[in-house]
């Protein structure tokens, strides 16, 4: 079931207003956010019960608590999860992780960039990459490496807002396009 980010949009600014200059507060409510985000990933179960409209608000907060109980050490966010309970947008509640890490990389002018490439790459190479980036981006820059072993060398690097693919299959790909157009 693919989700409307407008529609989790608004309970994500709300924590965040309420919770974002406390970092305490920001990274424990993040970590259990993470914690029910990977649960909901991998445990079909878990999601269906967030998602079944015949069970009860009480009964979905009952059951969020016993397997997350940090949730109630977190006021805002055990008030955001009633409030969303309420208002039967509970399935969107393992969506609410990944707006919180944006914008808290908002406020801190980070970046968070994907490098695709044939091999692992080195400390050294994230190093470089990271200033590179960061110049051009203006940004901190937090780096996930995948590695894709059909890209035969060379690295694709996606932004949120620019993919700069410098493969040696993009490459190869280009002369094909241009050889068989002629």
């Amino acid at each position: 079931m693919k989700t409307n980010y407008s529609e989790t949009e608004p309970y994500a600014k709300a924590l965040f207003e309420l919770i974002g200059n406390n970092p305490l507060v920001l990274k424990q409510s993040l970590d259990i956010l993470l914690s029910i985000e990977n649960m909901a990933k991998n445990n079909a179960d878990f999601s269906d019960i967030l998602r079944n409209p015949t069970l009860k608000a009480e009964l979905k907060l009952n059951i969020l608590n016993k397997l997350f109980p940090e949730i109630s050490q977190t006021d805002n966010l055990y008030k955001l999860f009633q409030l969303m309970i309420q208002n039967k947008k509970v399935h969107l509640i393992p969506h609410l992780a990944n707006l919180l890490n944006k914008m808290i990389f908002e406020k801190d002018n980070i970046d968070e960039v994907q490098v695709i490439s044939s091999n692992e790459l080195s400390q050294a190479q994230i190093d470089n990459l990271k200033v590179s980036l960061g110049q051009f981006l203006n940004k901190q820059i937090k780096i996930k490496n995948k590695i894709d072993k059909s890209l035969i060398a060379g690295l694709i690097i996606q932004t949120e807002n620019y993919i700069f693919d410098n493969s040696l299959k993009n490459r190869l790909n280009s002369i094909k396009e241009k050889l068989l157009s002629s």
